[in-house]
């Protein structure tokens, strides 16, 4: 898992690598992480997860795109940075 690309097991992941992400960030104090299959609401790759709590928690990635939870990763709200579509966030910092 080479997390600059997010490349999982040697190919390009697309949306889907939120949940792996989220999940190993929500379970790091565990033993084994538990993975769940996540919607996350939009097609754009995704490149940065920041986490708050077992329940909040933001993404971000190509065409300005930003993701928010507040439901600990069950649903996930999109939205984009106006004006932002040449916009490729690969990291993102939330401030509790």
């Amino acid at each position: 898992m080479r997390f600059g690309a997010f490349t999982l097991a040697g190919r390009r992941a697309g949306p889907l690598a939120l949940a792996a992400l989220w999940s190993l960030v929500a379970l790091q104090g565990q033993c084994a992480a538990q993975w769940e299959l996540q919607q996350s609401g939009t097609k754009a790759r995704l490149r940065g997860i920041s986490v708050l709590s077992g329940k909040v928690a933001w993404a971000t990635g190509a065409q300005g795109t930003v993701l928010c939870t507040m439901d600990g990763g069950a649903s996930w709200r999109a939205s984009h940075v106006p004006g932002g579509v040449e916009l490729d966030f690969r990291d993102v910092h939330a401030i509790y």
